[in-house]
């Protein structure tokens, strides 16, 4: 069978502070304000906070291409109960939006944040060749844990205008959206999965959004 107890007492000797481990896992994906409550009996949480990915970019004028925007960062942190809030609020970064028919700059994606434990930046958004971000997307960047990750880059669209739709940065849960291609089933841009960048577009296409952030709570008792 299975015990579950704060401590045992045997032989005249007792041993406290025996905890079972992982118990459960909050997962947070919906753009906003959320709030974690601290159970009565937890021990210390583990949270991996990503910031939302960088929007593509696609189909300005005249005739230009663009890239992928950039995943966003990562923060991973384990925070022991004595340093837990009875709640604390959890943020989840916006996905970048896609631009297309400009030469502006792609949307970024919002930052993500548990408290004021730990946050991660959103990815940069995706340009076209003519765009002042002249390097490209840049990632996203996570401070504040004790591992902290950067979001994938995406790189400046070539001036082979056609083929321009770049691939977007990965975040620490995958890869970004597919690129375009001058195939017209492969015109646009896909969206990236949690916290990576939407997928640039050639001359003809759009571009897809950046994928939303995410904070994951992982509870042990």
């Amino acid at each position: 069978g299975i015990v579950t107890a704060d401590g045992f007492s045997a032989g005249g000797r007792t041993v406290v502070g025996v905890y079972t481990g992982f118990s459960k896992q909050q997962t947070y994906y919906t753009w906003g304000a959320h709030t974690w409550t601290k159970p009565s009996d937890i021990s210390k949480v583990r949270v991996i906070v990503t910031g939302g990915g960088g929007g593509g970019h696609g189909n300005a004028s005249p005739g230009l291409g663009g890239s992928g925007g950039a995943g966003g960062g990562t923060a991973i942190k384990v925070i022991y109960a004595p340093a837990l809030g009875a709640t604390e609020t959890v943020t989840v970064g916006s996905a970048g939006t896609s631009k297309n028919a400009s030469t502006d700059q792609a949307n970024p994606g919002g930052t993500s944040s548990f408290g004021s434990h730990c946050s991660a930046t959103g990815g940069g958004g995706g340009i076209c060749h003519t765009s002042p971000a002249t390097y490209g997307a840049e990632g996203g960047v996570g401070t504040g844990g004790d591992l902290n990750l950067n979001g994938q880059g995406a790189n400046m669209p070539t001036t082979g205008i056609d083929e321009a739709g770049s691939t977007g940065g990965s975040s620490y849960w995958g890869g970004g959206g597919r690129g375009s291609r001058t195939d017209p089933t492969y015109a646009h841009g896909t969206s990236g999965s949690y916290g990576a960048g939407g997928g640039g577009s050639n001359s003809s296409g759009n571009a897809g959004s950046g994928g939303l952030g995410v904070v994951v709570v992982e509870e042990y008792f």
